[in-house]
């Protein structure tokens, strides 16, 4: 459940690339002082049982290492091939004004708007584009795994995209925003 995802995702906040990228395979990296240590301790603070983490240590491992097969057809370098990755980006804006001609909620122009705050899990920079990255242990179903993961972005993660893609642009710089990628780390489903 929850526990399980918020397990992967420690993990890959401070997962150490050039482990991953220099591994001959997952069990040359698993096999590594550093990466036991890093999922028993995930696990006891998130309350999972140790038998559960050679099958989370597959999940990251793949997430890191194999290239984004996005659900569009096209493909990206893996994490570790990336030109930079920042991990657990804060971020926080002010609301945005509301679009001219619309009444603000109050009929009030002078309404306080409030501030966005959150984190994004990955920037993932390839050449001069940068990526939002959001990692997803959803447990998908169906026939057609990357139609489900389409539609589960579509009809659960519509908003916090909207709010990551401004947070996105008001962090990228002179870098081209790429976009945003939901990463469906049980099933290797990238979803653009």
């Amino acid at each position: 459940g929850a526990s399980a995802g918020l397990l992967v995702h420690d993990v890959l906040e401070n997962a150490d690339l050039d482990l991953a990228r220099d591994a001959r395979d997952v069990d040359a990296w698993r096999a590594h002082p550093e990466i036991r240590p890093a999922f028993v301790d995930a696990a006891r603070d998130r309350g999972i049982d140790e038998r559960y983490l050679r099958h989370a240590s597959d999940l990251v491992y793949r997430t890191l290492t194999l290239p984004l097969a996005l659900t569009d057809g096209t493909t990206l370098p893996s994490l570790v091939n990336a030109t930079q990755l920042a991990r657990e980006v804060e971020f926080n804006y002010p609301i945005p004004a509301p679009l001219p001609g619309s009444i603000p909620a109050s009929g009030d122009d002078r309404v306080r708007r409030g501030l966005v705050k959150g984190f994004i899990d990955a920037l993932v920079v390839y050449d001069d584009e940068l990526w939002v990255l959001d990692y997803k242990t959803d447990l998908l179903s169906g026939d057609d795994l990357a139609r489900a993961a389409d539609l589960r972005v579509r009809n659960h993660y519509a908003v916090q995209a909207r709010l990551y893609a401004i947070a996105a642009d008001k962090l990228r710089g002179s870098r081209r925003l790429g976009g945003l990628l939901y990463q469906f780390v049980r099933h290797d489903i990238t979803v653009p």
